[in-house]
């Protein structure tokens, strides 16, 4: 099953973005008009695949936009890792450099008065 489901992401992710977005509001509208036959139930699992395409990218995106944030701020490239044999997984970051802060803190005790003095 693990084969079948990948080849499936295989092709998904070999298809344009742009083109599977066209296809959204089609499929929707079936989906909106509940049938229960197997027409129904195909758009359902096509709806839920161009969402996972777009969810995936956005994710992509947001990831990277990350990466690139950081490696600007510690001005320093990140090693970027795939896990497992095939390089399906993503940017990971290994490590975070720590960064000292510029200032330190400061410390201020407040003591009270004794109002009572007998």
């Amino acid at each position: 099953m693990d084969k079948i489901l990948e080849k499936l992401a295989d092709k998904l992710l070999s298809l344009d973005e742009a083109s599977l977005v066209s296809l959204w509001d089609k499929y929707y509208s079936i989906v909106q008009r509940f049938e229960p036959t197997k027409k129904w139930e195909q758009a359902v699992i096509i709806l839920s695949m161009i969402q996972g395409v777009r969810w995936k990218n956005q994710l992509f995106n947001v990831k990277w936009l990350h990466i690139t944030r950081l490696e600007k701020r510690f001005n320093r490239k990140f090693p970027i890792e795939a896990k497992g044999k095939r390089e399906i997984a993503g940017p990971v970051l290994t490590k975070l450099p720590k960064k000292k802060p510029k200032n330190k803190g400061k410390v201020i005790v407040f003591k009270f008065k004794d109002k009572k003095k007998d």
